[in-house]
């Protein structure tokens, strides 16, 4: 197979630096996004398949119900997903922001979660919460000087709800945890459907 992915991330990295440039011009975090112009959103990344490198992977149903959204809901969806990103991973690269931006829309696609990102993030059972940052005790707000880095998870968390291909580089996992912090009892036994970062990925547990 002919190895692609550096000019994926060429192209994904040239993209991703041109539809920044509207955001970085946002006042506050918390602002609310002028919507792409059509020429920002034909450099919109969109990731490619392993396999075929021109056959992208379709979730029209995740995106037709995204863009039905009012924009106050849209934006809503953005930030939860953009601020799971940031608190499970800001310590991660891009691929690691991503991966957690997949697992979280995963779940929202999965019967088993519920059917909002808002609604994923914040769920809690008689465990305590799906995601540990949300109920540690801990201020959720962005620290001071990470202003540009959340905003470019906005950005990220935009483009993972609107466009309609990707790859899904955690191949449909709904559970990961950081292998430098735990090692939790439900993944025992089970093997990794992907490590990226300092994350661990799975698609196999019950």
């Amino acid at each position: 197979m002919r190895n692609t992915s550096h000019t994926r991330r060429s192209d994904r990295e040239i993209a991703r630096a041109l539809f920044l440039v509207p955001f970085l011009m946002w006042g506050a975090v918390g602002c609310s996004p002028a919507r792409p112009t059509e020429a920002e959103e034909r450099v919109r990344f969109i990731y490619y398949t392993e396999e075929d490198d021109s056959a992208p992977v379709e979730r029209e149903e995740l995106v037709d119900r995204m863009r039905k959204l009012s924009t106050w809901e849209r934006q809503n969806e953005v930030y939860w997903l953009a601020l799971n990103m940031y608190h499970e991973a800001r310590g991660e690269d891009w691929d690691g922001w991503l991966a957690v931006g997949l697992v979280t829309l995963n779940r929202v696609k999965s019967d088993r979660y519920p059917d909002t990102v808002a609604a994923v993030v914040t769920q809690q059972n008689a465990r305590g919460c799906q995601f540990s940052w949300y109920c540690d005790g801990l201020s959720d707000a962005i620290d001071y000087g990470d202003e540009t880095l959340f905003r470019e998870m906005q950005v990220l968390a935009e483009e993972l709800l609107l466009q309609e291909a990707y790859d899904d580089i955690t191949l449909g996992a709904l559970h990961y945890y950081n292998a430098r912090k735990a090692n939790p009892r439900w993944a025992w036994g089970k093997v990794p459907s992907a490590q990226i970062g300092s994350h661990l990925f799975f698609n196999n547990v019950s």
